[in-house]
């Protein structure tokens, strides 16, 4: 039975819970690739478990294994669609890689389940807050030769 099937509210599951406490001890062991490893494992099996997706997302963004995180994040999206934390991290990703086009984009996508969520009394106000602020604070898309001119006003 995989993640979906036995979930609870936070996307938590036995299985991810049992994946997780080893993959906090070989980071803890300095096993990086090991532990990269045991969490692609467990998501071949177990396609965007929402927990063990965004550990593993966050560890390789924090390698600077953009590319590698990305797919982690697309494959959650795919699979859990609904869930402002997928859209979330995706939206961070690609504002580091300054793609703010499809940041701005998945973080309405995060805004929009996020609130959802808040009106059905799931989701703190708070948490609603601050997605809008991470999303007005992006930096603007420049047309084409305004940043030249930019330089000069």
């Amino acid at each position: 039975m995989g993640c979906k099937e036995e979930e609870n509210f936070s996307g938590f599951c036995s299985e991810a819970e049992e994946t997780l406490k080893i993959f906090g001890r070989l980071l803890k062991q300095c096993r990086i690739e090991d532990a990269i490893r045991l969490c692609k494992e467990f998501l071949e099996e177990r396609k965007g478990c929402p927990i063990v997706s965004a550990e593993l997302g966050q560890l390789l963004e924090n390698l600077g294994r953009f590319d590698e995180a990305e797919k982690i994040y697309l494959e959650w999206l795919k699979t859990y669609d609904e869930d402002y934390e997928a859209h979330l991290a995706y939206a961070r990703l690609l504002a580091k890689l300054e793609r703010y086009g499809e940041a701005r984009q998945a973080y309405i996508e995060a805004l929009d389940r996020a609130k959802t969520l808040m009106t059905q009394k799931q989701l703190h106000p708070k948490t609603v807050e601050n997605i809008a602020i991470e999303l007005e604070n992006l930096p603007k898309p420049v047309k084409k030769g305004q940043q030249t001119l930019d330089l000069y006003t």
